[in-house]
């Protein structure tokens, strides 16, 4: 099973041109963050145009944002919501994206309240790392696995833009 594949996608403009526009909700209290969709690709269709030469489309933008608040805990994104397109935005290249498999016995876990209360998650004991990349272009990747984003502790923040296509992306990973 591949875990991620880099894009050749004219993501730098992309971000270049949306940079001031995420800032805003970079301090957020979560590290998932979703954006105004309609909004954002109205403002900027360079967006859109970026997955123009996959023939994909755009259905839902979001941030992720590791800061000091936010552990590198292993977890699934959304286990209905198996591929996401992500563009680099800040200190990505300090930062790198480890995917796991659960030990034999072992299990994903949930809280009933608090941070984590809805979201899936492992015990770095319970896993072994099965793979590892650098999100320093763009690429597409299963967030319906378990993984993590390991940063450099020097840095403040570790921003990315993720995509959500209408159609199903999967077969990127092929």
């Amino acid at each position: 099973m591949k875990y991620y594949r880099y894009l050749d996608l004219d993501y730098q403009s992309v971000v270049k041109k949306v940079y001031s526009y995420l800032e805003e909700y970079f301090d957020r209290d979560s590290f998932f963050v979703p954006l105004p969709t309609e909004d954002i690709l109205s403002k900027f269709p360079e967006i859109q145009k970026s997955l123009d030469p996959l023939n994909l489309h755009v259905s839902e933008c979001a941030i992720i944002v590791y800061n000091n608040s936010w552990h590198n805990f292993i977890h699934i994104d959304d286990p209905t919501d198996s591929s996401r397109i992500n563009f680099p935005v800040l200190n990505c290249e300090k930062s790198k994206t480890n995917f796991y498999k659960l030990k034999d016995g072992k299990t994903t876990r949930t809280d009933a309240e608090g941070e984590l209360s809805n979201v899936l998650y492992a015990l770095p004991e319970d896993c072994d790392l099965v793979d590892s990349f650098c999100l320093n272009k763009a690429a597409v990747l299963r967030t319906n696995v378990l993984h993590n984003v390991v940063c450099d502790p020097e840095i403040k923040y570790r921003i990315s833009l993720t995509l959500k296509c209408k159609e199903n992306i999967d077969y990127l990973l092929e």
